[in-house]
């Protein structure tokens, strides 16, 4: 195997990372922890992605277009959020009650303009597996052409298309045989040295924490838990298994960074997950008793988040302390 590995601390600035999470907290503030690790993702993927006029950019698995929003420099009006389109079990008498249906499978009108500054760039086509993260990502105008389209079907664009390919959810894919069909894809619309760019779960990264937690209540892991564990095992891979995958489609890895210390991965996988569907019912009936009351008890809750949690996003602290990283970035080119 021959590449580059590169230190993440290198390459990015924590005061990067804190812009990212801090604007992503506008949108996911009852959920800080997904904003956390979005950012460390963001903050890589701004160091090498190449978006030249003139070019085809691919957005694949742009979902609801809001992390690509932010990567290209978009910031959120203050007013809006992700909770407005999330339902819930409202009647449920079980503490452990929430989600009901996907956020991103629901899609309302917006009565405000969730764009307080436009992205500076825009990627030319977006292409993602739900007709919802179509709908939402429109909202962002990051994309000149949006389109949805299953895992199962072939990408509907001609071979050598694409100069560059941001490709963040391909470890979502299952099974192997079919992530291999979609990466292949992929490739075949990238222009010969075009460049993809993708993560994925280390192999030998720390257990999950709900893993680190056997002999506890089998019940109360799982409350905790929610699948995440499962999910990023299931999805994690090695070095060599990564060469060999993408070596399988037609790709080569340039640059490896390992991001993401373990501390952040154990605060995503819980966070404030248990106490959502708590913090959606004072959600709703504040946002419904005063608007104007809600928007300041929304400013203090970012606030306060803020305060304790802009330390997670200095790397170098946690290098010091041997932490190990839990996720891989892949710079991938086409080989010829």
């Amino acid at each position: 195997m021959s590449y580059k590995t590169i230190p993440f601390s290198e390459i990015v600035e924590s005061s990067q990372t804190k812009a990212f999470f801090q604007n992503l907290l506008t949108a996911t503030w009852l959920r800080p922890e997904r904003a956390l690790m979005d950012a460390y993702m963001l903050s890589v993927f701004n160091y090498f992605i190449e978006i030249k006029e003139g070019q085809r950019t691919l957005d694949w698995g742009c979902t609801d277009g809001s992390l690509s929003f932010v990567l290209l420099g978009g910031e959120f009006n203050f007013s809006y959020d992700d909770y407005v389109e999330v339902e819930w079990q409202k009647k449920s008498t079980e503490i452990s009650a929430g989600i009901n249906i996907d956020f991103f499978d629901v899609q309302k009108e917006l009565l405000i303009n969730p764009v307080a500054k436009p992205a500076a760039r825009n990627f030319s086509h977006g292409v993602s597996w739900k007709e919802s993260h179509i709908s939402k990502a429109s909202r962002f105008n990051i994309h000149a052409s949006l389109l949805s389209q299953g895992f199962e079907e072939k990408i509907p664009y001609p071979e050598d298309y694409f100069n560059s390919v941001l490709a963040s959810n391909l470890f979502w894919i299952e099974p192997k045989s079919l992530l291999r069909k979609v990466i292949s894809d992929i490739v075949s619309v990238t222009v010969q040295g075009g460049k993809i760019l993708s993560i994925f779960p280390k192999k030998d990264a720390p257990e999950p924490l709900s893993h680190q937690l056997k002999g506890a209540d089998e019940n109360w892991i799982k409350k905790l838990d929610r699948g995440i564990g499962a999910n990023l095992l299931q999805n994690a891979i090695s070095l060599e298994e990564a060469n060999e995958l993408f070596g399988a489609c037609g790709l080569k890895i340039k640059s490896v960074v390992e991001f993401c210390p373990s501390l952040i991965s154990t605060v995503y996988q819980i966070g404030f997950r248990p106490m959502f569907p708590v913090f959606m019912n004072m959600y709703e009936k504040v946002k419904m008793a005063s608007p104007e009351k809600f928007i300041e008890l929304k400013k203090h809750w970012i606030d306060t988040v803020s305060d304790f949690m802009l330390p997670l996003c200095e790397n170098d602290w946690m290098v010091k302390m041997k932490m190990p990283y839990t996720w891989y970035f892949f710079e991938l080119e086409k080989a010829g």
